[in-house]
């Protein structure tokens, strides 16, 4: 059918045309039969093309459509509606002319004419007139949309009223004044707008008002109130609204800025936070590690400060600023850190507990807090306190023993990282004086006699057993006469007489400026036959050595006898002539102050050098080149022992006091470790004991032995070393630290990459506990940590001695020995270390060089270390394999990692009458279900060679029951448990402990 266009007379519509108005919107119904009317334009390729705007009839429709709608804009006009089911495609015409715009009723009965213009076709159910122009505020624009088939067949027609009042502007430039509990809003007029609606405050929603000012009465004046105004035109269509917050008293809001969140300071437990004011906030709330901290602060507030905290925790802080209008965004985020907690200790040393009245009054300033104390010899935490926190320390009542005690450094101190260790040094005041007023010397050149006699020191009425060695300064009054050295030895230089004075320098004693003195005449040689003279004409005493492991000086600051063990004593001679000559017959004698001696005629050499021979470096480390005397009763060998060389005329006379160290006896017992079907074979003990007292300080070595120490076959090689070592630790703890335990485990350890593991060991701690293979070198390595000696800087080793330096002795570096002779008392021989062709003799055993002696510094640590303890006591008790009976206490043990994880053991109960002592810079908490909780200061033992753990602990308590939790506190803060899955381990604090391979 073609399609064609019917034009009436006059263009007016067919008089059939009904008009119905249904709310805002008029409907144009079709009542013709016959085919559709074609569209008055087609879509082309780049969209709708306008046609004629002649007045046309409307064309047939079958159904209408229903919910078109219409939005507004300043120039545009979007019209939206449902899709019809069976349409392709739709065309959307603008109606112009009188009768698009006239009310319904005036428009009842024939139509009125129309001009359409095609707006778009789209087969989608939106359009957007943009034409605009055409239409004024206010003013109103009729669209029809035709649903068609695509064939151009018309299945649905629908006409609708667009308003574009809303392109009138919204009410802008609101201001206000203000009076007793009232607000006078004012804005300015809008073009095209009749009216206005206004909402907020205490007015009804949408208050209409006719001109551009209001008034809202009855306000409080601290509330806080929002209106919102829009433009309306007669129709009442209205704008988009314009909103305001406003207080009570006239003040506009707006969104609150994002503050700015500064720390203001750092402490142990909290933090102080502060942030200048943000525009527009009336609260603010503030978050700590994204969960809400404080929500209730003021406007007002700048600053807040949060307590409680963990020392040396991290936290990260938000603020956010808040009105009625909501919140900011938060502030950029403030990583905050609270400041560590350091231990502050107090320690008094040089304190003669033997003497009663030994303890003395301290008053200690920490910050602002004052507290005063009564001290005997102990280390005492003071507390604890962060870095450069000021520490005084001042002695308020001096000691009534008659000693004299210091702050050493005075004054204020600055706390610094670690534990800080002030020092309180005790000294008592003594009288020097020599034994003999006066001696005489051959003026012989070149020759060196040793001190022939030693300063004495006196407490009161009493001469100080055992006497001083180190210490000493010696002078001459006249070098041109006489020189002295370090040790007090004379050499004659010219005729005449001289005084030789010692000046005692120790902490332990003051002397107040007085010195020890002496008169030396220097007379001339004596130029008579060899046979009529004395010995004392004839030769010169050079040099005393003691030996028993090394061969030490007499007068060395180092020198130490070790108590019940043979003393071998050489005297070097020298001839008062150039040439050699014969010695004289030399006696020993050792004597103690109860009146006990032994004499013994000292085997000399053939000849003695005479004094323009040149000295044989080789000397020290032959027994042919001196003149030798062993004393061979041990009784004798004990403190205040009295040696005197002597010639056997008595013309030549040399008296010494040597050092002997207070314990020379020590407790082994063995443990065979049984893993699976594995057990190790325990070595022999009478060449076990053999190799200790060949190499250590000790002269009497007791060794048991027990059965198997099963251990179940769970974890890695290295962790059952370290289950085995904790177990044998509680065990030796249980039974009060006697012995040394040790567990002989049946293979080493394989570590990652295939290194294997010999031993396991605490350094110093006082249970001196050990696993490791039945090898005599490995034992004495781990022994060697008991007794607090850490490794030598030979082969592969962790943490190694810091005293192994080139400035101690040179090769102290690389782990070898010094030029200290030793004495090898099974084979009766002297060693040569820098000479030795055997390699084992010249690195230190606590190395990894396959060395076979410790130095002579570890030696000595050993001994002071065994002096110390007293809980390595000689018993000749079995080994008890359970503990009987007793007064029980709860032993609590674990061990801390290198990350400061704690991990307790299972806890136990022993038969023991003593709690541990509560002191060091850990503190272990008991919280029992009652609310109560113990407290106990403890120490723990470093670890050595453990990558897992670092330290391990055990605290004896009094028995405590229903506990509900243990914790560690170290610094301030509580320690974190280690997780399970580390390997079993046990993680705490206690006093350092380190094991070593």
């Amino acid at each position: 059918m073609s399609k064609m266009r019917r034009l009436y007379p006059g263009g007016r519509l067919k008089p059939n045309l009904v008009w119905g108005v249904i709310g805002s919107l008029v409907l144009v119904l079709a009542a013709c039969g016959g085919d559709a009317a074609a569209p008055a334009s087609a879509v082309g390729p780049s969209g709708p093309v306008p046609v004629e705007s002649d007045p046309i009839p409307a064309p047939p429709a079958t159904d209408s459509i229903s919910g078109v709608r219409v939005a507004a804009a300043t120039t545009t006009l979007t019209l939206s509606w449902p899709a019809v089911p069976g349409a392709q495609q739709y065309y959307v015409y603008r109606l112009e002319g009188r009768a698009a715009t006239a009310p319904a009723e005036e428009t009842a009965g024939e139509a009125l004419p129309l001009a359409r213009t095609l707006v778009c076709g789209t087969t989608d159910i939106r359009c957007v007139d943009e034409s605009g122009s055409s239409a004024e505020d206010g003013s109103s624009t009729r669209f029809e949309v035709e649903a068609q088939k695509s064939d151009g067949k018309v299945i649905a027609r629908l006409g609708t009223v667009g308003d574009t009042a809303s392109s009138q502007g919204a009410p802008q430039g609101l201001v206000l004044a203000t009076g007793d509990s009232q607000l006078r809003l004012r804005w300015g007029a809008v073009r095209g707008a009749s009216h206005y609606r206004v909402s907020g405050g205490r007015l009804a929603q949408d208050t209409r008002v006719k001109g551009i000012s209001l008034i809202d009465q009855g306000l409080d004046p601290q509330g806080v109130y929002t209106y919102s105004i829009r433009s309306c035109n007669r129709r009442d269509l209205c704008s988009q609204p314009t909103s305001q917050t406003l207080t009570g008293q006239g003040e506009a809001l707006t969104q609150p800025e994002t503050p700015r969140l500064l720390l203001a300071r750092a402490q142990a437990t909290r933090l102080s936070l502060t942030w200048p004011a943000a525009s527009g906030a009336q609260t603010y709330r503030l978050s700590r590690d994204g969960q809400p901290l404080a929500a209730d602060l003021k406007g007002t507030d700048t600053a807040y400060t949060d307590t409680g905290l963990q020392t040396a925790v991290s936290y990260r802080y938000t603020l956010q600023a808040c009105n009625p209008l909501g919140c900011s965004a938060p502030s950029a985020a403030l990583d905050a850190s609270t400041v560590p907690l350091y231990p502050v200790e107090v320690q008094v040393t040089g304190l003669d507990t033997r003497r009663s009245g030994a303890e003395l009054q301290i008053s200690a300033t920490l910050g602002a807090d004052t507290q005063v104390l009564a001290l005997g010899a102990d280390t005492v935490q003071l507390g604890v306190l962060p870095v450069s926190a000021p520490v005084t320390v001042r002695v308020r009542h001096q000691p009534t023993n008659g000693q004299v005690c210091s702050v050493r450094p005075a004054g204020p101190q600055p706390v610094a990282a670690g534990v800080n260790v002030i020092l309180i040094r005790c000294s008592t005041p003594v009288a020097l004086s020599y034994p003999q007023a006066s001696v005489t010397l051959p003026l012989v050149r070149g020759v060196t006699h040793m001190a022939p006699q030693r300063p004495q020191v006196w407490v009161g009425s009493d001469l100080l057993s055992p006497q001083p060695l180190a210490g000493w300064t010696y002078s001459s009054s006249d070098p041109a006469v006489v020189t002295v050295d370090a040790q007090g030895g004379l050499s004659a230089v010219g005729l005449g007489r001289a005084q030789i004075s010692a000046v005692l320098e120790s902490d332990r004693f003051s002397s107040r400026g007085t010195a020890a003195v002496y008169g030396v005449s220097v007379l001339p040689a004596t130029h008579l036959p060899p046979e009529e003279r004395n010995a004392a004409q004839t030769v010169a005493l050079e040099r005393l050595d003691l030996t028993q492991v090394f061969a030490q000086n007499i007068s060395s600051p180092g020198q130490l006898v070790i108590p019940g063990r043979e003393l071998m004593v050489r005297a070097f001679l020298r001839a008062l002539t150039p040439q050699a000559v014969a010695p004289p017959q030399m006696l020993l004698r050792a004597r103690v102050p109860d009146g006990r001696e032994q004499q013994v005629l000292m085997a000399c050499p053939v000849q003695v050098p005479g004094a323009g021979q040149p000295a044989d470096p080789h000397a020290l480390y032959s027994l042919e080149a001196a003149c030798t005397g062993v004393i061979t009763d041990t009784e004798l060998v004990q403190e205040g022992l009295q040696l005197t060389v002597a010639s056997a005329d008595g013309s030549l006379v040399q008296r010494g006091w040597p050092r002997v160290n207070h314990k020379g006896q020590i407790n082994i017992h063995l443990v065979p470790i049984q893993i699976g079907t594995q057990r190790a074979e325990l070595p022999d003990s009478d060449a076990l004991a053999r190799a200790v007292i060949r190499t250590l300080p000790v002269a009497k070595v007791q060794i048991t032995r027990s059965k198997p120490l099963v251990v179940p076959a769970s974890g890695s090689d290295s962790v059952l070393f370290r289950q085995t070592l904790l177990k044998l630790r509680s065990l030796s703890e249980a039974e009060g630290a006697r012995r040394h335990w040790f567990g002989v485990m049946p293979q080493p350890a394989t570590l990652a990459g295939g290194e294997l593991l010999s031993s396991l060991s605490e350094i110093g701690g006082r249970t001196g506990a050990s696993v490791g293979v039945a090898d005599e070198r490995t034992f004495l390595h781990a022994l060697g940590h008991n007794l607090n000696l850490e490794h030598a800087p030979c082969g592969r080793v962790g943490q190694t001695d810091s005293a192994y330096t080139e400035a101690a002795w040179p090769g102290a570096s690389r782990g070898l020995l010094s030029s200290t002779p030793i004495f090898d008392s099974l084979a009766g021989t002297l060693i040569n270390p820098l000479q030795s062709q055997n390699t084992g003799s010249q690195t230190d055993i606590m190395g990894q060089c396959f060395g076979n002696w410790f130095s002579e510094y570890g030696f000595l640590r050993a001994a002071k270390h065994m002096e110390e303890d007293s809980g390595l006591r000689y018993t000749d008790a079995t080994s008890p394999e359970l503990i009987e009976a007793g007064e029980p206490v709860l032993y609590i043990s674990g061990t801390i990692s290198a990350q400061g994880e704690v991990h307790f053991n299972p806890l136990q109960l022993f038969a023991s009458s003593r709690v541990s002592a509560s002191s060091g810079s850990y503190t272990l908490r008991v919280v029992m279900r009652n609310g109560s909780v113990h407290e106990q200061h403890f120490s723990a033992d470093a670890v050595s060679a453990d990558p897992l753990v670092a330290q391990v602990f055990g605290v004896k308590t009094p028995r405590l029951t229903d506990i509900v939790r243990l914790e560690i506190v170290a610094a301030g803060r509580t320690l974190p448990l280690q997780p399970p899955s580390a390997g079993g381990v046990a993680a705490a604090g206690a006093q350092a402990t380190s094991a070593s391979p």
